[in-house]
């Protein structure tokens, strides 16, 4: 009698398809994950560029720094999609600007979160790094990976 032969997949086979399909699943979802999440910062970043010109441009006129109702005066976006506000704060050696992120909307990595630019001269400015505690200002809370390369 002739031996027949099996046809199909057996149920090892199909759950070691599945269980890879759910690995590349997964990696794929925090590689997108991350994506929004360096988006939103961008963002964020963004909009603390544009107050960053407009505040240099004061300094070198004005030779101080604004102070809180003039830096309102003179920025007129302050907030966007996933930013709930940029803050200035003055400081004896300079001058920071806060971006705080929104506490729903956002990546979860950056819920409540902060990033800052800071200057001591008004012409280097420097992005949520470590030196900026130089003028004695707040270090940033963004995990590195969702920096842009300005900011790392």
């Amino acid at each position: 009698m002739a031996e027949q032969k099996k046809k199909g997949t057996t149920l090892i086979e199909k759950m070691t398809v599945i269980a890879i399909a759910g690995i590349v699943a997964a990696a794929g979802v925090q590689t997108y994950q991350d994506y929004l999440a360096q988006k939103q910062v961008t963002e964020a970043v963004d909009l603390m560029n544009a107050a960053k010109i407009i505040v240099t441009r004061f300094y070198l006129d004005q030779k101080i720094w604004p102070t809180l109702t003039e830096f309102n005066s003179l920025i007129a976006v302050q907030t966007s999609e996933h930013v709930a506000s940029i803050t200035p704060t003055t400081f004896a050696l300079g001058f920071q600007v806060t971006a705080t992120f929104n506490a729903s909307g956002v990546s979860t990595g950056l819920v409540n979160k902060t990033i800052v630019l800071a200057t001591a001269n008004g012409l280097t400015w420097a992005c949520d790094d470590h030196t900026i505690n130089a003028i004695k200002g707040s270090l940033p809370t963004i995990p590195s990976k969702y920096r842009p390369e300005s900011c790392e």
